[in-house]
Parts: C-alpha cells; sequence; structure tokens
C-alpha cells in the first residue's frame, strides 16, 4: 500500500493557497492531470476540489488492498486449522503460523489506523468547507462536492469495519493455532 502527504496551507493574508505533495502514487497523479486538464493548466484550482481527487484515489486503492488481506487472512486461517488438525510437524509449522498470523496482525493494525486517520480528514474537510459551499462558484457543483465526500467517507468507514472483520478472523485464528499447540504438548485445556 503505497501512502502519499499532500501538504496543504492557506495564508490568512492571501487568497493563494499551496499544496505540495510528497510520493504521490501513479494513480492519484493521473487523477489530478485528468482534474487540471477538464479545469484548464490556467485556471485557479480549488483545493477543496483537489482534497475530493485525492480522497478518491485514496479510496479506489483501498478496495485491491483489502481484497489482497483477505485473501492472505482466509488462506493463512485456513492453513492453521489444517495444520493443527493434522498434526503432522505441530512445532515449527505452529511457530511459522504464529509469526505470519502475527505479521497480518500487524498489517490489519497498521491499515486500521490509517483507515482512521483518512476517515477523520475526509470528514473534517468536508464539514469544515460545507457550510460555505453553495455560496462559492466552482468547477464542480456543490451538489456533486457533497455526494463525492460522502461517497468517500462512507467507503472509508466500509473498509474500516472489513478491516476489524479480518482483524478478528486472525485472532480466531492465532486462538486456534495457541490452543492447538497446548493440546499437543500438554493435553485439551477444556476438561469436562
Amino acid at each position: 500500500m503505497r501512502q502519499f502527504l499532500p501538504y496543504h496551507q492557506i495564508p490568512t493574508d492571501s487568497a493563494t493557497a499551496c499544496i505540495i505533495f510528497a510520493g504521490i502514487g501513479k494513480g492519484a497523479e493521473r487523477l489530478l492531470g485528468h482534474y487540471i486538464s477538464c479545469c484548464g493548466r490556467n485556471e485557479v484550482f480549488d483545493p477543496v476540489e483537489v482534497h475530493l481527487v485525492l480522497l478518491s484515489s485514496v479510496t479506489a486503492t483501498w478496495r485491491p488492498y483489502m481484497g489482497y488481506l483477505d485473501k492472505e487472512v482466509s488462506t493463512q486461517a485456513d492453513r492453521a486449522i489444517l495444520t493443527d488438525l493434522n498434526g503432522d510437524g505441530v512445532e515449527m509449522t505452529q511457530l511459522e503460523e504464529r509469526q505470519y498470523l502475527k505479521q497480518l496482525e500487524d498489517a490489519l493494525d497498521e491499515a486500521a489506523a490509517i483507515l482512521e486517520h483518512t476517515t477523520d480528514t475526509a470528514d473534517t474537510v468536508h464539514k469544515s468547507f460545507m457550510p460555505a459551499w453553495p455560496n462559492i462558484t466552482r468547477n464542480i457543483p456543490f451538489e456533486i462536492l457533497d455526494h463525492g465526500f460522502q461517497e468517500v467517507i462512507q467507503g472509508l468507514r466500509h473498509y474500516g469495519t472489513q478491516t476489524e472483520t479480518l482483524r478478528n478472523k486472525v485472532k480466531s485464528a492465532s486462538d486456534l493455532v495457541t490452543y492447538f499447540s497446548w493440546y499437543f504438548r500438554r493435553g485439551p485445556l477444556l476438561t469436562s
């Protein structure tokens, strides 16, 4: 997952804003290029519109990344269950399973933190500029901007929920590996 950083400065004594991008990806660069070509190169760009373009790009990159994480978590959880039920090479396999499950858990924790921050950013930009939007002449009509921000925020929240579901699946698989590790070394944890 590639991350980039926009720096946006709005001076209080001037109508000129400055946006600087660090580490921007090809997808976001392509969307910005399309936005610029639609607006015209000599136009003053609306920073709210630029933020929406960037947030839309970020949201679009989450779909394949979440698909990748879902596949990895499902595969690893299934492997952990199958390995433990076989009981073959339990000690070494369980160590490998635990390590990879921990890596997945760390990736999901990082994804959750990024999603939370990005959702907060989108929500803040949306709420901060929303009251003034209907009265400002823009390249993109108010209704489309408002709908665009709502779609971005809803998409990010969906990916946040999906991330939490995957975190629970990793935790369950990890707990199962721990249980079977105990079982094969000492006998059942649960007694009747």
